[in-house]
């Protein structure tokens, strides 16, 4: 068995996806490969209750590991490679600092709340 560990930032808003009748997230990952090149990375990640799904979007920095796969396709006669990852652990490193102001909470709105 062999695993794969990545960091890098969600490119747009993950989408649900059935495989094999469970539910997943599906969301690429950019991975700095340098000063100025990126690799992405498809990953999925097992959401069975739908809770994940509205955390996982566009810019927010992530820690992936889990199984690879490698696959491809031919476009314009050249072979294409590709990088599936079915994650197994996924943390957050950040929130998207682009998000439109609708989806943010209001500080004040936590300011009652009986824990810090």
């Amino acid at each position: 068995m062999y695993k794969l560990q990545i960091i890098g930032n969600i490119g747009k808003d993950a989408e649900a996806k059935i495989i094999k009748d469970k539910k997943y997230c599906e969301f690429n990952v950019a991975v700095q490969k340098g000063k100025d090149q990126t690799e992405w990375v498809r990953c999925y990640k097992l959401d069975e209750n739908g809770k994940l799904l509205p955390h996982l979007v566009k810019g927010t920095k992530v820690f992936c590991e889990g199984q690879p796969s490698i696959g491809g396709y031919v476009k314009d006669e050249k072979v294409i490679g590709t990088l599936s990852l079915f994650v197994n652990n996924l943390e957050f490193l950040s929130k998207a600092e682009n998000k439109p102001e609708s989806h943010k909470k209001n500080e004040s709105e936590f300011d009652d709340l009986p824990f810090e």
